[in-house]
């Protein structure tokens, strides 16, 4: 490791260590010193680096460069992005096994949010073995992979929701009786996640949050 300035270092550092003084200075003269340069250790320029960055994948926000027609895992078709948030974007993909839309999450490349997602899914796996039916208004994670240092959530491919329908309302509101399915389907996913042996506690309700599925 580098000396501090101004303090000898030790000798058991080995000889390129050592302060090298060959005489006693004459009188009335400072006593002159050569200490060795520090030295950066060479990993240390690269540890705080994403090698998705320097590969020139992200931006400068780690958010992923999406290129519409690019295949992602092998097997969806990316053709636009439809969200952004905190967490990084939402893009619209064709599932080339299936030929059905689905929705992408790519998370951003940094470490903490790659740790959140893990998170994320290891909930939305927990919420849909217990919701087999599919019938508690839980969204469904259908597969998710690494692809160049981001964490992919694949989903179902929803409607709007509900804070993009009502601004495409200018934010007039909307019909009682989509009111009362809104509220339905929001309530029967909470007393689903009350259930003994589900026991989750949604802590983000907000319009953004509920999202209808276009099946009937």
């Amino acid at each position: 490791m580098p000396t501090k300035a101004g303090r000898a270092p030790s000798k058991e550092r080995g000889a390129s260590t050592t302060v090298r003084a060959a005489h006693a200075p004459p009188p009335g003269r400072a006593r002159l010193e050569t200490l060795p340069l520090p030295r950066t250790p060479p990993a240390l320029a690269l540890t705080k680096c994403a090698p998705s960055r320097r590969s020139g994948w992200d931006d400068e926000n780690y958010d992923y460069v999406v290129k519409n027609g690019e295949l992602f895992n092998d097997r969806y078709t990316v053709s636009t992005v439809i969200g952004k948030g905190s967490f990084g974007q939402v893009v619209k993909a064709l599932d080339n096994t299936t030929q059905e839309w689905v929705a992408i999450k790519i998370i951003k490349s940094k470490k903490p949010f790659l740790q959140q997602a893990k998170t994320e899914i290891e909930l939305l796996q927990f919420l849909n073995e217990k919701d087999l039916s599919d019938t508690a208004c839980i969204v469904r994670l259908l597969e998710h992979f690494m692809f160049r240092g981001h964490q992919c959530l694949v989903f179902e491919m929803l409607s709007y929701n509900l804070y993009d329908l009502l601004r495409h309302t200018s934010f007039k509101g909307v019909s009682l009786n989509l009111i009362r399915k809104f509220g339905k389907r929001i309530l029967k996913a909470l007393c689903f996640l009350a259930l003994r042996d589900v026991s989750v506690t949604h802590c983000d309700l907000k319009p953004r949050e509920p999202n209808p599925n276009p099946s009937p």
